[in-house]
């Protein structure tokens, strides 16, 4: 079986475009604007990085001025915690001789506060003790306070 011939003006118009043409398809997406834009979004978060920054310098300087307030603060406090702790030495010898004094009252040949060793030389570590002949090289209120 064959099928009759198509007339040929269906033929010319199924298979050939228009005369002006089809219109153009419209294939964007017409979603609605949801949300701040990216420009707002990285103008915000510069503003809120270059704000920290601020407060992080302001901390900075407020930082170095509470530290040197206390280094002056420690500056002025040295001399007055030394003489409290020559004061203190000098208690602590006096009371060293005393004691030495009581306990050889009965030797004449003694000497109070003079060394028992024979020798010119100095030892070689600092001595912390009142009696000793040598000069008390003790550091600990500047060792303290973190001068040393």
């Amino acid at each position: 079986m064959t099928r009759p011939p198509l007339p040929r003006d269906k033929l010319l118009t199924t298979s050939s475009a228009r005369f002006r043409g089809y219109e153009p398809i419209k294939f964007k997406r017409n979603l609605p604007i949801r949300g701040p834009s990216g420009t707002l979004i990285i103008s915000g978060v510069f503003a809120t990085c270059l704000y920290g920054f601020y407060r992080y310098g302001q901390g900075n300087v407020e930082k170095r001025e509470l530290k040197r307030e206390n280094m002056w603060s420690r500056i002025h406090l040295v001399p007055i915690l030394t003489a409290e702790n020559d004061r203190d030495l000098f208690r602590r010898q006096r009371a060293q001789l005393d004691r030495e004094r009581e306990i050889m009252k009965d030797d004449p040949n003694w000497v109070v506060g003079q060394s028992v060793y024979n020798t010119k030389l100095s030892p070689a570590f600092p001595t912390h003790f009142p009696a000793s002949p040598y000069p008390s090289t003790s550091f600990s209120c500047c060792c303290r306070l973190g001068f040393v």
